[in-house]
């Protein structure tokens, strides 16, 4: 097997591993993409949980649905994150003008 093919089959079996450990079921294509931008899926399902909460889901159906260990959790990391980027974004952008 060339160093091509073995890093191909590397890369398969890593998204096989990651298709069947992930907490929801993910289909290949879920797990291939999960592998090409990761911080992806967390705005994705930050937004996802905002909005079955609006909805009127509670915290446990919002983690049986979507299989988040801690909803909650999920969201407050996602909006403390926001806010130091904000502030970061907000003292550059003072210092460059």
């Amino acid at each position: 097997m060339s160093k091509t093919e073995e890093t191909i089959h590397a890369y398969n079996i890593c998204a096989l591993i990651l298709a069947i450990l992930y907490p929801r079921p993910l289909s290949a294509e879920e797990a291939f993409a999960k592998m090409e931008n990761p911080g992806k899926d967390l705005r994705t399902r930050t937004a996802d949980i905002e909005m079955l909460h609006a909805a009127g889901c509670n915290w446990k159906e919002i983690s049986e649905l979507l299989g988040v260990a801690n909803p909650q959790s999920t969201i407050i990391k996602a909006r403390k994150y926001r806010e130091r980027k904000q502030k970061k974004d907000h003292h550059w952008q003072k210092r460059h003008q």
